[in-house]
């Protein structure tokens, strides 16, 4: 869901926008041209990031431009999928 032209809300659970996993916190995605940021990329249960990774996908953009994760504290829905196996591509140069 894009909020500014470089902003998109890509997740968010069931006291949010119901878009990936039930309890993942707000996740918001930065278009900075060649490269994206994640913020806080949700809890990482099952396949919630997969879900996630899909909302990206359909706003137009390609989660292998994500280079950065921005990680706003340290609370579990807001890091646990920090650490989660990604796709071929992601985060590498």
């Amino acid at each position: 869901m894009k909020l500014t032209p470089h902003v998109y809300v890509v997740g968010g659970g069931r006291f949010g926008f119901g878009i990936s996993g039930a309890l993942d916190c707000h996740v918001y995605l930065l278009d900075g041209g060649s490269e994206l940021a994640l913020v806080d990329p949700g809890l990482g249960l099952g396949r919630d990031f997969d879900t996630i990774l899909d909302n990206i996908r359909a706003d137009g953009l390609d989660p292998r431009r994500i280079r950065k994760l921005i990680l706003t504290h340290y609370h579990c829905d807001h890091v646990g999928a920090a650490a989660s196996k990604q796709p071929r591509g992601w985060m590498s140069r």
